[in-house]
């Protein structure tokens, strides 16, 4: 059997090294050959073997990894065909009509429980991802009862080398995200364990750190679905919830740098959301220091993220945080905004904190409208694909970007806050234009982009304002945007002129001359030497007039009336260009001027 066994791992190497080949026909076969050891006893011994072993080539153990994860897979989920310890190593043979189930025993089972281990103390992260997902994978069905000794195997780690640990905290990571019905048994355990290392910064890393907090975030919503009674969680999660949230909240305000960072940062604002919305009474004596916290950190971040994201006028000071370096540090920055913008959501939704944001209102909305502004990438990136800038900007789009979510962001507020809304939305406008007025005076060349996204906001709330049309003063808003459509600053500011005009096109106090110098600056805009952006706004814009105009009756519908040929005539030269999404928007327009 011994003889079988080594004939089969010789025969297994062989195969691998063919695999990476470059000659197809070598690679082509091996695949065959492979396929057929497959169904041999000791394959995923042998793989588990390949796979820890440093001394073999890197890639041949990332190839036997990959190929050990679908083993386990096969043979744990599935199950494969168990026989008798003992059984012979010679190849079956296989019926090319049939799938065969895999053939596995318990004694190959303890082996690869045996091997596995090894691997979360590798030097590699990606043969340690593997190894902790097949752990995990495998403890779904055989912990407790067939690997008791697993938990062991884990603190082990977890006081082991740098490596181990990141190793031990991938398994937890994996596991608890899949913990179910085991998760009354285990949780105390490993409540524990990450408390101690989430709170012994000197000790781990930041990103074993940040393993801990989501750890702690699947073993929170596996508790609260799982666990039925109040008593019963509370029991689990008493003894080390309180100190844990203190120390939590603490993280957020914790530099950036050997203890922090922005991956870490983004994980407890992940907790924190999650229990206020679902998990609200285990949560409720510390929201008095969370929403401080919290709103503290949007504000603070703002100057940063317009300096660094928006205007790119500052390098951004950081580097990424994964330890393969392939995270970017400005995308780690982003998603954390992002996150915060998802707290905020859930807090505006909420009764209970009503009061709580009424009191900020007037700042959340100058924050927010200062979120929204076009960074310098997307402006660029909008000039070099149209599609893209079409997809983004619409209201459907599916991308989350922190415009798109601070949008949406305002929009709830407005919902909810109707009746407060406008004098506090006044205000904060007020406030961006005399920042831009200053910017504008001192040669900023990016001043134009506050006046862009609050014209987007203003846009938005448009049903809102023409009901309480002594909430905000529309007549003084549109001297400032007549100003800004002169001014060049950027086809994006002069395309978001037009489109909130055309918006509010139907109201009484838009009238001529400005109406007609609107509509020939519209028809002009879509000329072939314009930018492409501003020609999509303008295709925006036509189809706002003849929308909200079809049924005046007055000299705008006269106006708009003597211009559809114009109109026409600039879109029809747009539809070579166009393609998908830009030619759908373009007949959208096309359609409202032939209604």
């Amino acid at each position: 059997m011994a003889q079988n066994s080594d004939a089969v791992k010789q025969a297994m190497f062989e195969e691998l090294q063919k695999i990476l080949h470059p000659d197809s026909d070598q690679r082509k076969s091996a695949e065959a050959r492979l396929a057929q050891l497959k169904f041999t006893e000791w394959y995923g011994v042998l793989l588990a073997e390949f796979t820890i072993d440093q001394q073999l080539h890197i890639g041949l153990r990332q190839l036997a990894s990959v190929m050990l994860k679908q083993y386990v897979n096969d043979c744990w989920a599935d199950g494969g065909d168990v026989v008798e310890d003992g059984g012979a190593g010679d190849l079956p043979a296989i019926d090319a009509g049939a799938t065969p189930a895999l053939l596995v025993n318990d004694e190959a089972k303890r082996r690869i429980k045996q091997i596995l281990p090894e691997g979360l103390y590798d030097q590699n992260s990606k043969i340690r991802s593997v190894v902790a997902y097949c752990i995990a994978n495998i403890a779904l069905y055989d912990w407790p009862g067939d690997w008791q000794e697993l938990f062991d195997v884990i603190v082990k780690c977890l006081s082991g080398t740098e490596n181990s640990v990141d190793g031990a905290m991938k398994v937890l990571v994996e596991f608890t995200l899949e913990l179910d019905r085991q998760v009354g048994e285990v949780a105390p355990l490993i409540l524990s364990e990450v408390y101690r290392i989430f709170t012994a910064a000197n000790q781990y890393s930041v990103t074993a750190r940040k393993y801990a907090v989501e750890i702690l975030y699947s073993l929170l919503r596996s508790i609260n679905t799982n666990i039925e009674t109040r008593q019963e969680k509370s029991a689990i999660l008493n003894p080390v919830l309180p100190n844990f949230m203190q120390r939590l909240i603490e993280g957020l305000t914790a530099p950036n740098g050997p203890h922090s960072s922005f991956q870490l940062k983004t994980q407890i604002i992940k907790i924190l959301k999650y229990m206020i919305s679902d998990m609200s009474k285990f949560v409720q004596p510390y929201v008095g220091t969370i929403l401080p916290t919290i709103w503290q950190l949007l504000t603070q971040l703002a100057d940063f993220y317009v300096k660094v994201v928006v205007n790119e006028s500052e390098a951004a000071p950081f580097n990424g945080t994964d330890q393969d370096g392939d995270d970017d540090g400005v995308e780690d920055f982003t998603q954390m905004i992002l996150q915060i913008f998802e707290f905020v959501h859930t807090i505006i939704e909420m009764k209970k904190y009503k009061a709580a944001i009424v009191n900020v209102l007037t700042d959340l909305v100058y924050i927010t409208v200062l979120y929204m502004q076009i960074t310098e990438e997307q402006a660029q990136q909008w000039l070099e694909d149209p599609e893209k800038f079409v997809d983004d900007e619409d209201e459907q789009g599916v991308e989350f970007t922190i415009r798109v979510t601070a949008h949406d962001v305002l929009l709830i507020v407005g919902r909810e806050y109707e009746q407060q809304l406008l004098p506090c939305f006044t205000e904060a406008l007020g406030k961006h234009s005399a920042v831009a007025e200053v910017d504008r005076n001192a040669g900023n060349p990016h001043w134009w982009k506050i006046h862009e996204s609050s014209m987007l906001a203003v846009g938005s709330f448009k049903d809102m304002i023409v009901e309480s049309p002594a909430s905000f003063d529309m007549g003084q808003y549109l001297a400032l945007i007549k100003m800004l459509m002169e001014s060049q600053a950027s086809p994006y500011l002069l395309g978001r002129c037009l489109w909130l005009l055309s918006r509010f096109c139907e109201c009484d106090i838009l009238r001529q001359p400005f109406m007609e110098q609107i509509v020939n600056v519209t028809v002009d805009s879509l000329s072939m030497d314009k930018p492409i952006v501003l020609r999509i706004m303008a295709a925006r814009a036509i189809y706002g007039f003849c929308s909200n105009l079809k049924d005046n009756k007055d000299e705008r519908h006269v106006l708009i009336m003597s211009k559809l040929e114009n109109f026409f005539d600039g879109l029809v030269g747009l539809f070579e260009q166009s393609q998908n999404t830009v030619l759908g928007l373009f007949l959208e327009a096309l359609s409202a001027i032939i209604s």
